[in-house]
Order: structure tokens, then sequence, then C-alpha cells
């Protein structure tokens, strides 16, 4: 009885303590944040939209622009202010380039490898080596390459046209972003008749989509420290979802170790192998699978996600579709059939569409989290060593401040210069490498599409705008009809 009343004793003084530290700030610079809990802190108020929540707390607790949460007994502060965010991902980068060590992450990323997961001097080699293999890619290749893929997703929409049959637009746009990117990488094609319901597609989608439920910031085996050690071992042993995309890249890297010829590169791993000089060394093969692993995952479902955004949104603002395509029209010359990378100028209206939905619905809306590797001032704000630091960028997009109306759908206001809110990608040394091709293929894709079709609503309803919240934003499942235009 007496031990067991001094276990009791002893967890209600651990509650209490830790309650105490949670909310007793270190330093009276420290920005505000709500109360905490115990071993959750704030996790228990992450329900289904967050970002909304978190936008709500910068006003509530009186910051500018920065709010303190606790992600289990880790602070994490979200930011949106555009001058504390330069000082932090530009002007003082280096001391907060790290990412978090969290047991899901140790385990994605083969140890901290790769290029998303990776720290200190492995991330810098990495880079380096990203930066110039996708420099030394064959761009001929690479948009000859998007074209085909375009003109067979236009096929495939055209089928249901033809059939004037309910057409599904995550399917077909996720095979579009999985085959470009299987080519891109790999050199290979998935097979036409590939089943979208149960083929490669599928299960190599809903894969990636398992791995970024979860890279989400809500599991507490990751971010409480007494759980993190029995957390990855837990992880280590049950681990699939990791384990089938990682035996994949190890598969194809061997395959391409075979029939490797330095003067001919078939496709990015192949540039990758030879900028690693074909090392033997286990760190560096380790390294080469998770950096295309890294760029496998980015690439494939961030595009994917913004393209079923855009296609969602023109459904629901026609009048935005007719100018975009009245536009596109005007721009193709000599009755080409196709829109080619280079009417990019001649149709700035259907650049402002794509902006716009990147301000409305960011695919990565706190984007990954960085970890500063010391106690820092940034703009009078104190900010403890070994905390996560966040961009809102949902509470950017939605900022009066930055924007008119930011609830209302204006593709007009990035008509001009780019707002310096505007960076979908990131700011400073760790923003996207592979942006470039992702918005070449979003344009190519997107305007093809609206040249061919009228994309229509089922019954003329408005199709559901909310968001599933994950590391991605994607919408809901929904089904549009298609008209020859």
């Amino acid at each position: 009885m007496f031990l067991l009343k001094l276990i009791c004793y002893l967890i209600l003084f651990y509650f209490i303590r830790t309650f105490i530290i949670l909310n007793k700030k270190i330093n009276k610079k420290e920005p505000n944040g709500p109360l905490a809990l115990p071993l959750i802190g704030n996790i228990h108020q992450f329900k289904k939209a967050p970002h909304h929540l978190i936008t709500k707390m910068e006003k509530e607790f009186g910051n500018k622009g920065i709010v303190r949460i606790y992600i289990g007994d880790t602070k994490a502060f979200f930011i949106s202010d555009l001058e504390l965010i330069k000082e932090i991902f530009i002007h003082n980068w280096e001391l907060f380039n790290n990412r978090p060590k969290t047991p899901t992450l140790n385990i994605g990323t083969n140890g901290y490898r790769g290029i998303n997961g990776a720290h200190g001097e492995c991330w810098e080699k990495n880079k380096k080596i990203i930066s110039k293999a996708i420099r030394k890619a064959n761009i001929k290749h690479i948009y000859s390459l998007l074209d085909t893929q375009v003109e067979e997703l236009i096929k495939s929409m055209s089928t249901y046209e033809t059939k004037k049959t309910n057409f599904n637009p995550k399917l077909y746009i996720r095979k579009f972003v999985l085959s470009t990117m299987l080519k891109y990488i790999f050199n290979e094609k998935l097979p036409l008749d590939d089943d979208l319901k149960s083929g490669s597609v599928y299960k190599l989608t809903n894969e990636m989509e398992k791995i970024f439920k979860l890279l989400s910031v809500s599991r507490l085996g990751d971010h409480v420290k007494i759980f993190q050690s029995i957390f990855y071992y837990y992880l280590k042993k049950t681990d699939k979802n990791f384990k089938t995309l990682k035996n994949l890249i190890i598969e194809k890297y061997n395959e391409h170790l075979k029939s490797f010829n330095k003067e001919s590169p078939r496709d990015l791993l192949d540039i990758l192998i030879d900028n690693y000089e074909m090392s033997t060394n286990m760190d560096d093969i380790l390294n080469i699978t998770q950096v295309t692993l890294d760029i496998f995952l980015a690439g494939t479902d961030t595009s994917s996600n913004s393209l079923v955004w855009l296609i969602l949104k023109l459904v629901n603002y026609p009048e935005h579709q007719e100018k975009a395509y009245n536009e596109i029209k005007n721009a193709i010359q000599n009755g080409r059939d196709k829109v080619l990378l280079s009417d990019r100028p001649n149709t700035p209206y259907l650049q402002a569409i794509i902006k716009e939905v990147y301000r409305m619905h960011p695919i990565v809306v706190f984007g990954l989290p960085r970890l500063n590797n010391q106690d820092v001032y940034i703009k009078d704000h104190f900010i403890p060593k070994n905390s996560y630091v966040f961009i809102n960028y949902h509470s950017i997009g939605y900022n009066e401040n930055y924007y008119n109306n930011p609830c209302y759908f204006d593709p007009s206001r990035f008509l001009g210069p780019t707002p310096e809110t505007h960076f979908p990608f990131g700011l400073g040394p760790r923003n996207c490498l592979g942006q470039q091709l992702a918005q070449d293929q979003i344009y190519l894709c997107i305007a093809n599409i609206l040249l061919k079709f009228k994309l229509l609503p089922i019954d003329g309803n408005f199709i559901d705008e909310n968001e599933n919240f994950g590391l991605t934003m994607r919408p809901n499942d929904f089904k549009i009809n298609l008209e020859s235009r």
C-alpha cells in the first residue's frame, strides 16, 4: 500500500513539476503561447485543422507573427511574419539549418541521411551533389518526357469525355506525376494497362500517403523525450511503409550499377551514382538511395496535390477557368494543338491562378521543421536552443496585411510583380531543390488540360474545399465532368 501511494505521489509530483516547467518562460523575450499540458504539450489541440488553430493563436496571444506551441515536451515556434522569416531562414540560416531528431525521421531517412533529414556536413555534401546532378540532367530529355506524359494524360481524359463518364482527377494526376518521376529518376515507364485502383500507381501512392501521415507533427512518440527510445525500437520492428519504398530504391540502384555507363547517363540515378564516384562506401550508398527516395517522395506528392487543387479551384470558379482558356488560345500561334513552356510568359493570368492556389492551399502548410543549435534572439524574440521552427504558410496567405480579402479567390492579386510573401517552395539555402521542374510540370499539365477540356462540376454542385491535414495538404476525393473544347 505504501509503495502504491509513493508511486502515485511521484507521478503527481512529475506532472505538477512538468506543468510548471512547460509554462514558465526561461526568458521574458520568449514569445507567448497557450497553456501546455504535461507530456502531450498542445498536441491535444491538433485536431483536423491545426493550421487554422495556430493562425488563430498568433492573434490571441498578442505576438507579431510568432506563437509558441509545445509538441509533446518540445518547444515549437510557428512563424508568419515576413521579416522574422527572412531573419531566420536567410540571414541566420546556419543557426537553424538542422532538422529535429525524431524516431520517425531516423527510420525514414536511414539515420538522418539524404537531403530532407540530413544535418551539417552530410547535408552540405548531399546538397552540392544533388544540385550538380539536377543541372547535369538532360534538359531536352526531361521536357520531351513531360510532353509525352501530358499527351498520355490528355488521351486518358478524352476517353472519359467521349463516354460521358465522371472523371476522378486524383487517380490520373498522380499517375501522370508518378510516371514523370519514374522516367526522370529511373528511366522507367509505367505499363499502359496499369490498374489505377490496384496496380503500381495505387500501391506506390498508397505507401507514400501513409509515409506523409507518419511524418506529420502529432505523433507523441516522436516528441516526448522519455518515449523516444521505446518508440524508435517499436518503429524499427514494425515499419513496413518506409521499408517498401527503400527496398524499391535499393533494387533500382543495384540494377543501375550493373549496366552503368559513365559516358551515357540514362537518368538522375545514373548521374547521382557518377557524382558519388560509384562509391563502395556504405555511408555513400545509403546517402544515394536516401537522396533518391527524398526526391521521389517530394516530387510526386507535392506536384500531384498542387494539380488536384488547381483543377478543383478551376471547376469551382468557372469565370477564371474561361479567362485562362482564352488567354492560352491567344498565346498559341499557327494553330498549334498544345501548350509549350515557351508560352508561359504570354499566359500571366494562368500563372496568377497557380500562385493564388499556392497561397490558399499551401501543400506543406508548415514546411519541414528546423532546429536551432543555440539560444538566439531574432528581432527581439528569444528562441531557446533545440526548439522546432516552422513557417506558417497558411497564416501568411490569409494575412490581411499582406493580401486584401484573403478568403476570396482572386488571381489578379498576382498580376504584376510577385510579392515577397509568395515563396511556396521555401526560402534560403535549404529550400526545395526541385522547384523548377515542379513548376514546369504543373504549368504544362494544367495549361494543356484547359486547352483541351472545359472542367465542369457534377450537377452544378460546388466541390468541397476542406483540407485533409498531414505533412501535405490534400482535398477530399472528388469527380468532375469533362467537355471537349
